[in-house]
């Protein structure tokens, strides 16, 4: 058996974290799995702020729902998830689809969105006039037709219908149960900072979740929708849409289009004339699937190249880049949400200093991710935002991060210097302050 579908996982959950061995015992046998009763997903809401700098105002914050498992029940998705996407690459190589859905797919070479992007603006440099539509289908996960994703699921199986322990999987991510994160702390009487103290990676024992938990799980009796976040998630996203896929490639390569699907990112490059049509194409498709396409987040843009030139009427924006005829650079969005990220990270290196009434806060993780200063000994150090940016070795991205470094440095040097006001300064007055008085007392007696 191939193991490279095994994670080791240590996150807080209902059940304790198992070894490898164990994970492979557990789903080497499908009796296991038809067996196995599943504990409910945590759903979290992680909260996407934006600021909108042309009108100077913040915009309404984006709520996505994040799910995840417990510990074995992740290693039953994260096995099966492998075993499909076996079945889901055979389809892609027979169909020649492998340049076109590029999201969840362990490529070779292994290629980022850096890749990806920097393709698609290079397509469009190579002609010479064209049109490109970034369409995006909304709320993707919640609106998954379960009849039809199972349909797809026996097809890439190839069978008439799914075995038990398959659909058994296939009930567990459609009719799945969760508890909100929030209702969860409340019933266990718990606060968030407590919870995150706790080193232990069991939440509560079986009894005490029937006893306090069992009355705030909710279970999805639509038709439709699949938890954003489970191991499985992201290949049923790819193999639902497969014939979608294929079925817009045969007609990009007819009329000499471009086409790529990034999850629920849509981009065609055509020429002008193509425009409705490939339009009307990607929403007829999609409403077979019961899917449809956000309006408002649709962008077309018309370019064309005059003596050498390139002109664009709307910037390109692809992946968290951008591209307006001349340079390429990173997203504004992009840059702000990184910026608040640098900003919450020295926020609680501060608070964390103020507790401990240190003079200095801990710069090392904060330059480590946010900066070029990033440590080399790190395991997670191939994370760093600079270190994925400067892979494009482009002099406009290089400024971009380069004034991001300066911004951080000035960010960090003014929370040390608020943190000597805080912690010693004004300690150190109300100090002299009481001495004074004293003296005053003495010398008037």
């Amino acid at each position: 058996m191939n193991n490279t579908w095994y994670k080791r996982r240590t996150y807080k959950h209902f059940d304790k974290p198992i070894c490898e061995s164990k994970a492979i015992q557990l789903v080497s046998n499908e009796k296991n799995i038809i067996s196995h009763s599943f504990y409910p997903f945590i759903n979290y809401n992680f909260e996407v702020r934006k600021y909108n700098y042309k009108d100077n105002k913040k915009l309404p914050a984006k709520t996505r729902p994040i799910m995840y498992a417990s510990h074995k029940d992740s290693h039953i998705y994260s096995y099966y998830s492998s075993l499909l996407a076996t079945k889901y690459e055979n389809f892609i190589s027979d169909n020649n689809l492998n340049n076109n859905v590029i999201a969840y797919r362990k490529l070779i070479p292994p290629k980022c969105n850096i890749d990806f992007a920097f393709e698609a603006f290079d397509e469009i440099k190579s002609r010479g006039k064209g049109c490109v539509i970034a369409s995006y289908i909304s709320k993707y996960f919640d609106t998954i037709n379960h009849d039809l994703l199972k349909e797809h699921w026996c097809s890439i199986l190839n069978v008439d219908n799914l075995p038990e322990d398959h659909y058994k999987i296939f009930k567990q991510i459609t009719k799945f149960s969760y508890i909100e994160y929030d209702k969860m702390l409340e019933a266990l009487e718990v606060s968030k900072s407590k919870f995150r103290k706790q080193r232990n990676n069991h939440i509560c024992s079986p009894k005490t979740f029937r006893a306090r938990l069992t009355p705030h799980i909710i279970k999805n009796e639509k038709s439709i929708g699949i938890p954003q976040g489970s191991p499985i998630s992201a290949i049923l996203s790819n193999i639902y849409l497969m014939n979608f896929d294929l079925r817009i490639k045969d007609n990009c390569e007819s009329r000499n289009a471009y086409y790529r699907r990034y999850c629920d990112d849509i981009l065609i490059i055509c020429d002008i004339n193509n425009e409705e049509y490939f339009k009307s194409l990607i929403y007829s498709n999609l409403s077979t699937y019961e899917l449809d396409c956000s309006m408002k987040k649709e962008k077309i843009s018309n370019f064309e190249t005059i003596n050498g030139a390139q002109n664009i009427d709307r910037a390109v924006q692809y992946l968290g880049f951008e591209y307006n005829g001349k340079n390429i650079l990173i997203r504004s969005s992009t840059l702000s949400r990184y910026k608040r990220k640098t900003l919450k990270a020295v926020k609680m290196a501060f608070n964390s200093a103020f507790i401990r009434k240190a003079k200095k806060i801990h710069k090392q993780k904060i330059y480590s991710f946010y900066s070029h200063l990033q440590n080399i000994s790190s395991p997670r150090s191939n994370l760093n935002f600079y270190s994925y940016v400067r892979k494009t070795d482009l002099r406009d991205i290089k400024k971009q991060v380069k004034k991001h470094w300066v911004w951080t440095n000035n960010l960090v040097t003014e929370y040390e210097s608020k943190l000597l006001d805080e912690v010693y300064d004004k300690p150190f007055q109300r100090a002299d302050e009481r001495d004074r008085k004293k003296r005053e007392n003495i010398s008037r007696k």
